[in-house]
């Protein structure tokens, strides 16, 4: 598995030294660039979102740990690679992966490269993870809608309604089980709360949820006729589009 990283050293034979090792014994490390400060490391970080970053301690003007202080992210797996052993308590204190001290040991670091790469790996299956809830939570808030009647505020499923109509300031919702709602929201705001569940205007006084229409009959304007056989107007100005719903 290969995984693109940078290195961060205030000594240019370091950074030589640890590129030409990580090219002979890691092959699977990619370097996205080098940094001789702190402050280079960060905007280097920035740029370039490496997934792993070797990182000198002691540095003029801005060590290791000042550095880290100062990220942006710290989305990355983190190796420190020092001459000086006594910063290793230090560096597990910052989530490090792993602790080298120079001159660096050929398998020690093929290690700490495999310790990274299975960080990463941990770390993108929990991002995925994370991602595939999120879209769940989305798509569950989706199809369910919070509703107010008859004092009280009640969740139904959108695919559980057929259609909704106009009621003055009011609208109805007529429900798959024969249940009717009466609402206290004009029928604009019912369609903002369900557009992005498959309903659809086709008049000025009607909305309905695409997955019910069992066909369409044309006319002037037509009707809709649903899966329970309710038979409801479409109004010219709706035709078109809802013609082009039913299509696609």
């Amino acid at each position: 598995m290969n995984i693109t990283a940078v290195i961060i050293d205030d000594e240019r034979a370091g950074r030589e030294s640890l590129r030409l090792d990580l090219k002979k014994f890691c092959p699977g490390v990619q370097i996205l660039g080098m940094a001789d400060s702190g402050r280079a490391g960060i905007n280097l970080i920035n740029q370039a979102s490496p997934e792993l970053v070797f990182l000198d301690i002691e540095m003029p003007e801005m060590d290791g740990f000042e550095m880290l202080m100062a990220c942006r992210t710290l989305d990355f797996a983190l190796v420190f690679v020092t001459a000086h052993q006594h910063y290793a308590v230090e560096a597990l204190r910052q989530n490090a992966v792993d602790f080298l001290c120079k001159p660096v040991a050929p398998d020690e670091l093929l290690q700490a490269v495999d310790r990274a790469i299975a960080r990463q790996a941990e770390r993108s299956l929990q991002q995925r993870l994370q991602a595939t809830v999120a879209a769940l939570r989305k798509q569950t808030l989706q199809d369910t809608l919070l509703i107010p009647t008859s004092g009280k505020h009640l969740r139904i499923s959108t695919q559980d309604i057929l259609y909704a109509r106009s009621d003055g300031n009011y609208c109805r919702f007529f429900m798959e089980d024969g249940q009717e709602y009466f609402i206290n929201w004009m029928l604009k705001k019912a369609l903002d709360r369900l557009s992005e569940s498959g309903f659809l205007r086709i008049h000025r006084q009607y909305i309905v949820n695409l997955r019910k229409v069992h066909s369409y009959l044309p006319g002037d304007g037509g009707n809709v006729i649903l899966l329970d056989g309710s038979k409801l107007p479409v109004s010219r100005t709706c035709k078109d589009e809802l013609l082009a719903a039913l299509d696609s």
